[in-house]
Parts: structure tokens; C-alpha cells; sequence
């Protein structure tokens, strides 16, 4: 059994999709190859006892370029009658760096698309970049650097760091939100929703980061009322500011339950609202 194991391999994915080995797959006798016969964890076909580093670099330069070449591949075989399936991640930061957040996440996004694409759909699996605002701006201002510069640099960076994970995103649809062709319908929207009298102005209170001289979520203010950016003390100003009346497509009356967090507290809460008492506004800044 323990030789029957060792020579067990991996069956193509073009194969799998084709079904012309739906019946092999139903016999592990078939499946049997020659010692020889390349497996996922090993050139000659022999597991190693030590799985060590470089047996993983080595696993690693093996099937990427593979993968990237299969996906390429099979990304010049759209189809009109094919299902479709929208993976969408949310964009990074462009802050130059990758961390393990991101590795998860797009490596679970990556995972639904390929699992996808093997039920036969076409798969839109996108990338961009959240790169747009004042965090840019001072990170580039502290290294004496060109915001624009210093963003470019760093998508350039980040996209390479993608890529060496083997990630098969459609690059052909990036999206840059601080670049004019993403942007400008960012503000057709907005000129949009002001001419129609949903977007008007008006004084509230925010978190002001007087650090990062910006306004913060609530969410980017931790327990001790600090930014999480910043680690400045949090301020409470009073700035005049966008809003957009979403109030105005509410349906009262309704029940909403609101699921809330606060200081480290969750609670339900059950609130019926009506024709008068509508949503909260929501505010843009």
C-alpha cells in the first residue's frame, strides 16, 4: 500500500474539465503511475521523509509558472455560453508591502475562482488598488517623495509580490482609484446625485486626527481614543462636510435590527421605524 501511495499523482485539470478521465477516477488502479512520474511534492515520484525549505522552493518554482501559463490559457477561452461567476477581493492599500491579511484573503478569493472555473463557469476575478487619499499623501511627504511617484512604485511593487504567489487575477481589468480613468466617474456620480438634490452640505461633528490632519471612522479609533494611524489623541470637530440623502430611499414603516459595537460591547437592538423617524443619514467626507 505504502509503494501504491508514493506513486500516486496529481490528474491535469484539462483533463479533469474534459471528463475523459471520469472513469480512471473511479479506479485507483489506473491511477498508478511509475515511480518516475512527477507528483506534487517530488521530481523523481518518492515522498521525502524531511519536507525542508528548499524541498518547498523547489515545489514552489516547479508549478507556478505551470499554474500562471494554465490560467493564461484558459483566460483566452471566454465563452458566451458559458455561466459567469464575479469574484471580487476588497482592494489593498498600496503601502508597498504585502502582509499575511493579504496572503489570506486573495488567497481565498484565488481559490473560489480556480474552484469555479472547474464547475465549467467563466470566472472575472479582478484587482485594483485602493490608492486614492490623504494616507499616500503623507506617507510620500515624510520620505520627501512624489505622492504620485510613491504610489506607482509601490502598486508596481505589490502587484510582483502578487504574482510570485501564484495568484491568477485579471490584470487586464486593474483598477487605480487616484488615476483620472477610475476617478472621473467617481465624480459623474457625484455631479449626478448633486443635480438631482441628493448630495447637499452641512456642519457635523467627526474624528479629527490632528496628526494626519484627516477624519476617521469610527472603526480607526481604538479604545483609548487614539488613531490608529497616527497614535495622536482624537479630537471631536465640527466641520462642514458632504452628506447623501439615502434617507430618501428608506421604506417605513419597517422593523431594523441593528447590530451595534460599542466599546467592546455587541448588542442587538430592535427599532421600528416609520415614515417620520427614517435612517440615519449616512456621510461622506
Amino acid at each position: 500500500m505504502q509503494a501504491s501511495v508514493r506513486r500516486l499523482a496529481l490528474v491535469p485539470l484539462g483533463a479533469a474539465r474534459s471528463g475523459l478521465i471520469r472513469g480512471a477516477l473511479l479506479s485507483p488502479a489506473a491511477r498508478l503511475l511509475p515511480p518516475s512520474t512527477r507528483t506534487l511534492l517530488s521530481e523523481t515520484g518518492e515522498w521525502e521523509k524531511d519536507y525542508k525549505t528548499e524541498t518547498r522552493r523547489k515545489v514552489e518554482e516547479w508549478w507556478h509558472p505551470r499554474i500562471m501559463a494554465q490560467w493564461r490559457k484558459d483566460a483566452l477561452k471566454e465563452s458566451s455560453e458559458k455561466k459567469k461567476f464575479y469574484v471580487l477581493s476588497m482592494f489593498p492599500y498600496p503601502s508597498g508591502r504585502l502582509h499575511m491579511g493579504h496572503v489570506r484573503v486573495y488567497t481565498i478569493s484565488d481559490t473560489i475562482g480556480h474552484f469555479q472555473r472547474m464547475r465549467g463557469h467563466q470566472v472575472l476575478n479582478p484587482m485594483g488598488w485602493d490608492a486614492f487619499g490623504l494616507p499616500a499623501e503623507n506617507a510620500a511627504i515624510e520620505r520627501g517623495l512624489d505622492p504620485e511617484e510613491w504610489t506607482r512604485s509601490n502598486i508596481q511593487s505589490m502587484r510582483e509580490q502578487l504574482d510570485s504567489l501564484g495568484l491568477c487575477f485579471n490584470w487586464d481589468r486593474e483598477v487605480t482609484t487616484c488615476l483620472p480613468d477610475y476617478y472621473r466617474w467617481t465624480q459623474y456620480l457625484f455631479v449626478k446625485l448633486f443635480e438631482a438634490g441628493l448630495a447637499y452640505q452641512k456642519e457635523a461633528v467627526v474624528n479629527w486626527d490632528p496628526v494626519d490632519q484627516t477624519v476617521l471612522a469610527a472603526e480607526q479609533v481604538d479604545e483609548n481614543g487614539r488613531s490608529w494611524r497616527s497614535g495622536a489623541l482624537v479630537e471631536q470637530k465640527l466641520l462642514t462636510q458632504w452628506f447623501i440623502k439615502t434617507t430618501n430611499y428608506a421604506k417605513p414603516p419597517m422593523l431594523v435590527y441593528v447590530r451595534e459595537k460599542w466599546e467592546g460591547r455587541k448588542r442587538k437592538v430592535l427599532r421600528k421605524r416609520s415614515e417620520k423617524d427614517r435612517w440615519s443619514e449616512r456621510t461622506t467626507v
